[in-house]
């Protein structure tokens, strides 16, 4: 991207790439990448969302999904099936305060992140790996907070001030113990110019932060961005489906790539994993076997994936969406106990057992609302289930009532799948990278 000097914008994002990097944005990426795709001959099916993946025995053969325009179901074979996955929001509350919850506005992550992949891949059998983890929230909740350029994107860093307008970058910690908060960050200190550059950087990803701040009365030139204590946000980075280097699942068949797999973040990792997997297509191609698809499975998940067209009385996809993340963040959050988790997972199983038979889906956007509160649940009692066995704390992982680093885990993951249609959780050492793959041989990348 360009300034109207001419100027390309350079970015210091030390935090993710350790150096300086060239930000784009751009609001035509969906269009060019449907083009470069089409001119490759890859057939695409728009307004498709795939709902469950179709195996034999341990090997994925297909998929299918429904049409979310006019409710058409649809069967997909396939040799192999490679899944683009990223983080999952939506089992915790977004940033922006309430009442625009429903508005969806998440940080980092589209609307759309709400676990399908990880809820279908671990349906099919696939192992996921440490469903437990969560990022650390940001310690602020107004919507206009994390433009690029406030928090030192650009090199320039928002002041940090108490309700006395009073600096406290370097006391804020001592001050919020003693209680003298709230704290604020400000950005009424930077040049009109900056608050251009700031703008830009929403044009392709946050537009609806300016509907929100108009809605709001707020003024991000003027006005302070309240901040919070730390929270969970998303699942993000590290849980995710369980691959090895070459970004092969536990299934036959079935590959993931994306924002969050094998500990990895950013399309810039999701675009190198799809070429590497790409690399490897012809000898997977030539290697995989035709299977049968089984009639039985294909009609079983149509039956669940159009269940909700059927229900005439029942709340709608939304409502039950919110109480699912209501619980998540009250009762596993950033601060855990066994007292805690056990009322939430309770709460959950319960609402789970009463609403999600009676989702209601009066049209085929409805319809996918359902389907993504079903992996919404799946994902959440995935991530219950992985914080109750994990008895330590350690990093981004707090537990009230264990306190202490537990030596046992150093190297270990949380291991989660399904088996004979029971849910299996282990905890075991993770596979070293190949010798290749290592920090000490990145040269022969």
């Amino acid at each position: 991207m360009r300034w109207t000097d001419g100027e390309y914008r350079f970015m210091d994002a030390d935090s993710h790439w350790k150096g300086p990097t060239l930000r784009v944005h751009w609001t035509n990426v969906k269009p060019e990448m449907t083009r470069g795709a089409k001119d490759a001959g890859v057939n695409i099916m728009k307004r498709v969302m795939i709902t469950d993946l179709l195996t034999n025995g341990n090997r994925v053969v297909g998929a299918v999904g429904i049409n979310t325009r006019t409710n058409e179901f649809i069967v997909f074979k396939a040799k192999a099936v490679v899944m683009g996955t990223a983080a999952c929001s939506r089992v915790y509350n977004p940033e922006t305060p309430v009442p625009w919850i429903y508005k969806f506005r998440y940080h980092w992550c589209p609307s759309s992140v709400s676990g399908d992949g990880w809820a279908m891949a671990y349906r099919a059998g696939a192992e996921l790996a440490n469903m437990e983890v969560t990022v650390r929230g940001y310690r602020f909740r107004d919507d206009l907070n994390l433009s690029f350029g406030n928090t030192g994107n650009e090199g320039v860093e928002a002041r940090r001030v108490s309700w006395q307008n009073e600096e406290t970058r370097l006391k804020l910690l001592q001050k919020e113990a003693k209680g003298e908060g709230p704290f604020y960050y400000s950005l009424n200190h930077l040049p009109e110019d900056f608050h251009k550059r700031i703008e830009v950087a929403y044009v392709d990803e946050r537009l609806i932060s300016f509907k929100v701040a108009e809605e709001r009365g707020f003024n991000p030139r003027t006005h302070w961005f309240e901040m919070q204590d730390a929270r969970p946000n998303q699942l993000h980075v590290e849980p995710g489906i369980y691959t090895d280097e070459r970004m092969k699942t536990s299934l036959e068949g079935l590959y993931a790539i994306g924002d969050c797999v094998a500990g990895s973040h950013n399309v810039a990792s999701c675009s190198s994993m799809a070429l590497m997997v790409g690399e490897d297509m012809p000898n997977i191609m030539d290697k995989a076997q035709s299977s049968e698809i089984d009639e039985n499975q294909v009609q079983k998940l149509k039956d669940a994936a159009m269940a909700p067209l059927k229900v005439t009385q029942g709340p709608e996809p939304m409502e039950v969406e919110c109480a699912i993340r209501y619980i998540i963040e009250r009762y596993v959050g950033m601060y855990k106990s066994e007292g805690k988790l056990a009322e939430g997972l309770r709460r959950l199983k319960t609402i789970r057992r009463e609403f999600e038979p009676k989702l209601k889906a009066t049209n085929a956007h409805y319809l996918m609302r359902a389907n993504e509160v079903r992996s919404l649940f799946d994902v959440a009692d995935l991530h219950f289930a992985s914080t109750m066995a994990r008895k330590e704390s350690r990093w981004r992982f707090l537990r009230l009532d264990y306190k202490d680093k537990d030596q046992n885990f150093d190297n270990m993951l949380t291991f989660q799948k399904l088996e004979n249609g029971k849910p299996v959780l282990e905890h075991r050492e993770n596979v070293p990278l190949e010798l290749k793959y290592s920090d000490d041989h990145k040269e022969d990348l």
